[in-house]
């Protein structure tokens, strides 16, 4: 019983100091902003981002395809182990930043 009040204890004293962290931003990973880059990501440089995005989000089972580049943005389609496409990353070129599309 004296552990359950004291994890409380200690909970709660996070709760009630939330408040002063809210401004702090942190990043996930080092590497991790989407600042613009000296220059735009290779198609090569893109497939590296699916691959770590897919180890980092723990998609087993899925790899990166077909890479097709437009509008400034590389567009990477996801394949599972039957070849069978899932689903498709894009990739802002000139950011780094990933969004998923269907």
């Amino acid at each position: 019983m004296r552990k359950i009040v004291a994890a409380a204890a200690i909970l709660s004293a996070f709760a009630l100091s939330a408040p002063a962290f809210a401004d702090t931003q942190v990043a996930a990973k080092p590497g991790a902003e989407t600042v613009a880059a000296a220059e735009p990501l290779s198609k090569a440089d893109a497939r590296k981002v699916a691959r770590d995005y897919l180890k980092d989000t723990d998609q087993r089972g899925l790899s990166a395809g077909k890479i097709k580049e437009r509008d400034g943005k590389f567009h990477v389609e996801l394949v599972n182990l039957g070849g069978v496409t899932v689903g498709t990353l894009v990739i802002d070129a000139a950011t780094g930043k990933v969004e998923t599309a269907g």
